[in-house]
């Protein structure tokens, strides 16, 4: 079942309505008016609509996709955020310029985890147990590093996953093309290609 939502006050529609219960107003069909599409999803809806008729989110002219592209772009910490919350969002489009960044944030996290795990292996874990001033507490913070790497190694398989196939459909392509990365040597090379190129009109 599809929940739909006013693109006047963002009050949830009941099932085949014709006006908003909420504020009155008359729901528009798509086809009638011009359009333009949700900051947060994609979808297509009136250019006057406050807020998305599918995801419910609020609207900010600012923010509103135009081919493809946020007029506004958000900065790199609200990036990381999209990229951790979005790892099961597979139904919406993330540019070019977004994507790329959200690349580059997240090796620079990664060299920070490669720079502590360094430290704990080969300056602190050279020395010898009894030449610690704490080795019960160098084991502690070994297991939370641990703990802490592993979920965050996860988690971000997901996410990658995730932000490749929304760089796949903001180029208007289906998310199976990332199955390519598994065809050795020249499946990557395409897919580079394919994460290079700038975003393409909604169809």
């Amino acid at each position: 079942m599809n929940i739909m939502y006013c693109v006047n006050c963002g009050n949830r529609l009941e099932k085949d309505a014709s006006f908003c219960k909420l504020c009155g107003a008359k729901i528009l069909s798509i086809d009638e008016v011009a359009t333009k599409f949700c900051s947060n999803c994609g979808m297509k809806i009136p250019q006057t609509a406050n807020f998305c008729s599918k995801c419910g989110i609020k609207q900010n002219n600012a923010e509103i996709i135009k081919k493809g592209t946020l007029v506004n772009n958000p900065d790199p910490i609200s990036l990381l955020g999209l990229f951790y919350k979005g790892a099961f969002k597979y139904d919406e489009r993330t540019n070019r310029r977004d994507f790329w960044i959200t690349i580059f944030l997240n090796f620079v996290i990664s060299l920070f985890f490669y720079g502590i795990w360094y430290l704990i292996i080969y300056v602190w874990g050279a020395e010898p147990a009894s030449a610690m001033p704490s080795y019960h507490l160098y084991s502690l913070f070994t297991l939370v590093m641990a703990l802490v790497s592993l979920v965050w190694g996860i988690w971000s398989v997901f996410s990658y996953i995730s932000i490749e196939i929304r760089r796949l459909h903001d180029i208007n392509r289906s998310g199976v093309w990332l199955l390519l990365v598994f065809v050795p040597f020249i499946g990557p090379i395409i897919l580079l290609i394919m994460f290079m190129q700038p975003s393409k009109n909604y169809l």
